[in-house]
Parts: structure tokens; sequence; C-alpha cells
């Protein structure tokens, strides 16, 4: 199985008790622990740090400016302090959920996989962590949703946590490929 393949289908291990849950689960289905988040009074910083190493090449926007982390966090704090209805809350997590599920689908076809397989390990990885950072935004914005029904603002936090860390692997992907390009062409 190529490591692409892996990402999806290996499931999440469960910090307390080792088990494996589905790549999706937030919480451990054999004890019911929370997974995926190391600090539960997180407010939208999970991941930080995750730097590709690689200088940012200019001209590209930060993710904290990007339009998609700023609704990400729109979303969570309107949650958090109830500005925001929940139907527009529905409708920016739901939106940012649907941008995970088309990178996935790209990512996951049989084209993108081969052409992914044969590149060099530098790449690959780069294309490693695009995948790793879909499904971290999918698990983060379906707990997100789930707050809908639960009414528990840990839903909230813990989701966009997650869903933010997805973003720092998409965000490390390109700086990572935008560096091995500059490199290859000389610049």
């Amino acid at each position: 199985m190529d490591r692409m393949s892996q990402i999806l289908s290996e499931g999440v291990e469960c910090p307390s008790c080792a088990e494996k849950s589905p790549q999706d689960a937030v919480t451990c289905g054999s004890c019911g622990a929370a997974l995926r988040v190391e600090d539960p009074s997180l407010s939208v910083t999970a991941g930080a740090g995750l730097d590709s190493g690689h200088p940012r090449v200019p001209g590209e926007v930060p993710l904290e400016a990007s339009p998609n982390f700023i609704l990400l966090q729109k979303a969570a704090n309107g949650a958090r302090d109830a500005s925001m209805p929940p139907e527009e809350y529905r409708a920016a997590v739901k939106r940012l959920r649907t941008l995970s599920d088309i990178g996935q689908k790209i990512m996951s076809t049989d084209l993108v996989k081969d052409r992914v397989a044969a590149l060099p390990e530098d790449q690959r990885a780069a294309c490693e962590d695009l995948l790793g950072g879909f499904v971290d935004i999918d698990a983060g914005t379906t707990r997100m949703l789930a707050w809908l029904t639960s009414g528990d603002l840990l839903d909230v936090t813990e989701g966009a946590a997650l869903a933010e860390r997805g973003f720092r692997l998409v965000e490390r992907a390109r700086d990572t490929a935008s560096w091995l390009f500059a490199q290859e062409s000389g610049d």
C-alpha cells in the first residue's frame, strides 16, 4: 500500500489506550478518549510550528491572511461567543469541508497516486503533507459540525484546532513545493 492510501486508511491511534479508530473519528471507539488534539484548551492554534523550513516565496499569502483560514477562525470564534447564527456557522464550516473533500478526492485518484509514487522523496513528502492536511481539515470540520447537535463547545475548539493543523500541513506542502520548484529552476 502506498503512503497516500495508508494515510486515508490507517486510522488514528488513541493516545490513551493505543487502539485504532477510523480516520474521521473524534473519540476513541474503545475507551472514549478524545483523538488528535493534545490540548483541549487550544483556541485555533494546533499545528503551530509545522513550518516547512523553507523560506516563503515572495507574493504567497501567509496562512493567517488566507480567506479560508480567516473563515475557520470566524466560525470558531462566532460559535464560542454566539456572534454567528447557527445556519451561518453551518454554511461556513461546510464550505471548508467541501474544499477538503475535493482535495482528498483529487489526491486519491489512481492517476495522482501513480504520479506521486514516481516522485523523488522530498516531493512525495510534500504531497503526503497535502493529503494529510486535507484529512485533518475534514476531521476537524466534522467535529465542528457536531457542535450544532451536541452544544458542546469542545467540539468547536478541538475541531477548529484539528482543522487548523490541516491548513498548516497544506501550507507546509505549498511552501515545500514552491521551494523545490525554485531550486529546480535555479532561482
